[in-house]
């Protein structure tokens, strides 16, 4: 792949089947290079194109405006076994295989996020914390996954994880 930091401007898309963000990525106060091209990617998700973020900080540098619908986070983290909606994002993995220190960075406020998200994992049992969510825009999806994947990845499951994340989008689960 290409890294495409300080070059997005410039960047033709139409060359990507994906794009990856990784932790941290998504923090506008520091990241000016994002804003100015909100429209862009918004675009590039619509003609088909995919984003595959990780792990993003729910502080108030949060904005979720890179993504086709709004989507809030929690200031929190999360090290209880997680509730899987969608199995085929697991490979074959069950919840208790993802308990350690930090299951979920920053979970996903489900009541503060556009309806448009479908959960595929959660962080908590009552439903109210997402851990991964997708979204259809257009031919293209975005996906967002706050298990502490990059963090934890030495561990079978978190590096698979990471893999079956951008394999979901490619496959247009």
């Amino acid at each position: 792949g290409d890294l495409l930091t300080g070059k997005l401007a410039d960047a033709d898309l139409t060359n990507y089947d994906v794009l990856i963000m990784l932790t941290n990525c998504v923090m506008y106060d520091t990241d000016d290079e994002l804003q100015a091209n909100v429209d862009k990617l918004k675009e590039f998700v619509h003609g088909g194109g995919n984003i595959v973020v990780f792990q993003q900080n729910g502080r108030t540098t949060w904005d979720s405006s890179i993504f086709p619908y709004d989507m809030g986070l929690i200031a929190g983290r999360s090290t209880t076994k997680p509730v899987l909606a969608d199995e085929r994002l697991f490979g074959g993995a069950k919840a208790d295989e993802f308990c350690g220190y930090v299951v979920v960075y920053y979970p996903i406020d489900v009541a503060d996020s556009d309806s448009n998200w479908r959960y595929l994992a959660y962080a908590d049992d009552e439903k109210k914390q997402g851990a991964i969510a997708v979204c259809k825009y257009g031919q293209g999806q975005a996906l967002i996954n706050q298990f502490a994947v990059l963090d934890r990845i030495g561990e079978p499951v978190m590096r698979s994880l990471m893999l079956q994340s951008v394999r979901y989008v490619l496959e247009g689960q």
